[in-house]
């Protein structure tokens, strides 16, 4: 089973079997029923990926690399992030954590940030949080894997969830 998740054809078709498994249960009448047409193309794609996932593990198209990003660049991207997160901070002269903590509604993490810097902070630290466990696995430096547990300090603080979650899961699968 573990050997199935390192092939990311064979991901799509677990997470999506996962996900129309618990659809099924009709838990939410928020949510149409799935059409015919939307069953057959998730079938084909299926289909689809299942042969590319064969087709890439018997040509073993999927190595193992070690990362290799040194420990001096990691802390120099982390350092930025950083400095971006506090100058969306002062921007917006509240961090809504802390609003949260002292009972203050604050704003939303949605409403949070410089408009095209923060789209462009929260992807790059979602990379950096992958990136910094693969570097830790692949060196065992305790200072990258202290750098990739300080990565979620800006979702705690910008109160986001899904980086927190997705760095998680990203985490496990890697």
């Amino acid at each position: 089973m573990i050997k199935l998740l390192r092939n990311p054809f064979y991901i799509y078709v677990l997470g999506f079997t996962l996900t129309f498994l618990v659809y099924s249960f009709d838990w939410s009448e928020i949510y149409p029923h799935l059409t015919i047409e939307i069953k057959i193309f998730f079938a084909l794609t299926f289909i689809v990926f299942i042969f590319f996932g064969f087709f890439v593990t018997r040509l073993k198209l999927i190595n193992n690399t070690l990362s290799c990003t040194s420990t001096q660049l990691i802390s120099s991207c982390f350092f930025l992030l950083v400095v971006l997160y506090a100058f969306e901070f002062l921007y917006e002269k509240d961090i809504p954590f802390f609003a949260k903590l002292m009972g203050r509604d604050g704003i939303g993490y949605k409403e949070f940030g410089i408009p095209l810097l923060h789209g462009i902070l929260i992807s790059f630290n979602s990379f950096l949080i992958a990136h910094t466990f693969t570097t830790y696995l692949s060196t065992k430096n305790k200072k990258v894997l202290r750098y990739h547990l300080l990565l979620y300090v800006p979702a705690l603080l910008i109160i986001n969830r899904s980086i927190i979650v997705f760095g998680l899961l990203t985490s496990l699968f890697i």
